[in-house]
């Protein structure tokens, strides 16, 4: 017969005799765990628990659903733990609240440029890059995060660069400001709700220095709804046009759409004014009848 696990409080003995260890182990790693809730044992010690739990004939389907729970958890504080080894000072919640310009006007681009994808089934990852032009955007953003500036990577054999970052905690307040997972998110990205006009005009002086035209007021996306909503919030007299171009890939060459519209002057100028860091090569300012 298996000892019974549930009902019953167990002893360090016997939790000790179930899992294969003794009972000063079972009170140390108790100890441990009450004063450091980020700690975690290994894939080792959990294989081992798990082999002697199926000895003692007490490794049920609802222990080893237990058990998948909290190697995936600790799969993520590891990987949490990885980025502050490489990156001490950064900030895993600085998007959590959209409170300043700053934030504001770098959630618009990484809603241009930014994307977040599932590399397992459990982990987020987080890519931004730039050609060499913008790369001062990668920059700046690396330095309020508090990412590394020496982990900024260069493509290989082309003139552009990125940083990638593995954080679900980081991703998901991205993602409740409306950053969606995946290729889709081109397509079917909305309007964030935010506090204020001077945060809702950084936002979108962020999503111009991503995907607007230099020397334009013009902004670019394959979203429809989303040019809808920022002519309805900024009260922007100009309509959105859907534009056909081709892309090129090696040697194929596809048909694609985007959408465009254009902020006016007076607005872009406005947002000049509401937030002055950033992109130095697209800030050109226009007369107030300027449509482009």
């Amino acid at each position: 017969m298996g000892y019974k696990l549930h009902g019953d409080r167990l002893s360090y003995n016997k939790l000790g005799i179930l899992v294969g260890r003794n009972k000063s182990y079972i009170k140390f790693k108790m100890s441990i765990c009450k004063e450091n809730s980020d700690y975690y044992f290994s894939s080792t010690d959990l294989s081992n628990m798990k082999d002697f739990l199926r000895l003692n004939r007490c490794l049920t389907q609802e222990i080893i659903e237990l058990f998948i729970e909290y190697e995936n958890n600790s799969l993520i504080r590891e990987i949490n733990h990885k980025i502050y080894h490489y990156h001490p000072k950064f900030k895993m919640d600085y998007f959590k609240n959209i409170d300043t310009k700053k934030k504001a006007y770098f959630l618009g681009l990484i809603y241009a440029d930014g994307s977040i994808s599932n590399i397992t089934n459990i982990q987020l990852l987080f890519d931004i890059g730039f050609s060499s032009k913008d790369k001062i955007l990668l920059y700046n953003l690396s330095e309020t995060i508090g990412y590394e500036k020496k982990f900024i990577r260069k493509k290989k054999n082309k003139d552009f660069y990125r940083i990638s970052i593995k954080s679900n905690e980081f991703c998901k307040h991205l993602i409740r400001h409306g950053i969606i997972v995946g290729k889709r998110k081109t397509y079917h990205i909305k309007l964030p709700n935010l506090p204020s006009r001077s945060l809702y005009l950084a936002f979108l002086l962020g999503f111009f220095d991503g995907d607007g035209t230099a020397n334009t007021t013009r902004i670019t996306t394959a979203s429809l709804l989303f040019l809808k909503q920022i002519k309805r919030q900024y009260k922007i007299q100009y309509n959105p046009k859907q534009v056909f171009s081709v892309f090129k890939n090696g040697n194929k060459v596809y048909p694609g759409s985007a959408y465009i519209m254009y902020l006016g002057g007076d607005l872009f100028n406005e947002l000049l004014d509401n937030f002055h860091d950033s992109l130095p090569r697209k800030r050109k300012r226009f007369t107030s009848y300027d449509k482009k």
